[in-house]
């Protein structure tokens, strides 16, 4: 009798020990799930960012040493000031929270983590108007740090100028991609452009204004306006636009190539 009573306990705890790692697999599935959830938020409140600028804005006292005046976001980098960061959207960072007139994320640029938080005094920020939003950065997120900066919204776009567009009218391309670069083409004519070429998701038109050898090229990305100016350097047929900030070259030509605090390509150029 005692040998059949030992032999059940026996089959009892086995049963029991065959279970559990199912239902630590159960539990590791869920979490799994919900930090993909929580990774497609941030990639989709990122997407929205893309193409835009934002400047240092100080309500009280002075700028916060350590933060940039300038934090321009792209497709596939962060620059700050005149410093660019190479990021992996669908990987540098996870949804923190969100509520009616805030979203944020964090992401880690060069071993420190920023906490971007995302406020709108419009419910629903996500399709809010930029102008009526704020981004706050809290630097070094992961040791608690109290410090933050805020920053609005500002358009690149140059109001000076007031010269005939037709000036640069023709073909501007690009057809010596090497890396990850794409090739295409920027056609102007009047105050209007085109573009054709193989980076996926570029805006295919717009409109610009030309102030002496500055070009300011605008467009609508996502609903919201977004307007950056290049430098035209011609010689011949080959002419360099050239930037302090790579939104021109990111979004047409994913190009993020800098030299000297520059961003620059060099176009083939027809009438």
């Amino acid at each position: 009798m005692k040998k059949i009573i030992v032999g059940l306990l026996f089959f009892v705890v086995l049963f029991a020990g065959c279970q559990m790692p199912n239902n630590a697999s159960d539990s590791g599935n869920n979490n799994n799930s919900n930090e993909n959830t929580q990774d497609l938020a941030a990639v989709a409140l990122y997407n929205k960012l893309v193409g835009t600028r934002w400047e240092v804005e100080v309500y009280e006292g002075t700028k916060k040493s350590g933060y940039p005046d300038v934090v321009i976001f792209a497709d596939d980098s962060i620059t700050m000031d005149n410093v660019q960061f190479s990021i992996n959207k669908n990987e540098f960072c996870f949804y923190e929270y969100s509520t009616d007139s805030t979203q944020g994320m964090t992401l880690k640029l060069n071993n420190i983590t920023w906490a971007l938080h995302l406020y709108s005094s419009v419910t629903n920020p996500l399709y809010a108007d930029y102008k009526d939003c704020t981004i706050t950065l809290w630097k070094d997120f992961e040791n608690n740090t109290t410090v933050h900066q805020d920053y609005k919204f500002v358009s690149s776009s140059n109001q000076g100028g007031g010269e005939d567009s037709s000036s640069v009218n023709g073909t501007y391309s690009f057809n010596n991609a090497t890396g990850t670069q794409k090739e295409g083409s920027i056609t102007l004519s009047d105050g209007n452009w085109t573009y054709s070429g193989s980076k996926t998701n570029a805006p295919s038109n717009g409109t610009y204004t030309v102030s002496g050898s500055d070009i300011t090229f605008s467009w609508t990305a996502n609903d919201y306006s977004v307007s950056t100016t290049v430098t035209v350097s011609k010689s011949g047929s080959s002419v360099t636009l050239s930037s302090s900030e790579v939104v021109f070259f990111s979004t047409f030509f994913n190009s993020t190539a800098q030299s000297d605090g520059k961003y620059s390509l060099t176009f083939s150029y027809s009438e």
